[in-house]
């Protein structure tokens, strides 16, 4: 099968709070059964973090974070947002959670076909010690990801009054990856 990318823009939302919930994207927006979607996770609240995320469909992962308020009382359209990686079943159904539906859209910018997508939540916290330098992790022998895989990562900055630089790039390389992270405010 030949691998493909099909650029997409729509937007949906969920009518459930605090909830995993089925979204047929295959009927309402006409992603292929089994295409692997690219999703942003918009939060529109001024004043309050929402958790949020999506998932495949049937998981017993829980793919979701705390998105930070948008800032700028989310004037001009501006949210805080997360981008997901999530597989679509048989059936063209995903999986997506809002703590509070009514804050959050959904944003489908576009799907892969002919690939193998696997689903994975891994949590990597760096120890003060690792602070302000890179830090080798190979994700191959700490959570058996195949050797030459494309990986997907999220950057969470879980720190109340602090903005941190996140960033991952291969190894060896002199590249700055970086991008900064809002502090979560909690």
């Amino acid at each position: 099968m030949v691998i493909a990318w099909t650029e997409a823009f729509s937007n949906f939302t969920i009518a459930t709070s605090g909830a995993w919930t089925d979204y047929d994207i295959f009927t309402a927006l006409g992603v292929p059964k089994g295409a692997v979607c690219e999703i942003i996770v918009a939060n529109l609240d001024t004043g309050n973090e929402i958790t949020a995320g999506v998932r495949t469909n049937g998981s017993a992962l829980t793919r979701s974070l705390a998105i930070h308020e948008s800032e700028d009382n989310g004037a001009n359209g501006q949210a805080t947002i997360m981008r997901q990686m999530v597989k679509t079943d048989a059936n063209g159904v995903i999986e997506c959670y809002a703590s509070d539906y009514t804050k959050i859209t959904f944003y489908l910018t576009g799907y892969w076909t002919g690939l193998n997508w696997t689903e994975a939540w891994v949590a990597r916290t760096i120890a003060k010690a690792e602070l302000y330098g890179w830090v080798n992790w190979t994700l191959y022998n700490t959570n058996s990801v195949p050797k030459g895989s494309v990986c997907h990562i999220i950057f969470a900055n879980a720190a109340a009054s602090t903005v941190a630089n996140c960033g991952v790039r291969t190894h060896p390389s002199g590249k700055k990856r970086m991008t900064a992270s809002t502090e979560a405010e909690r």
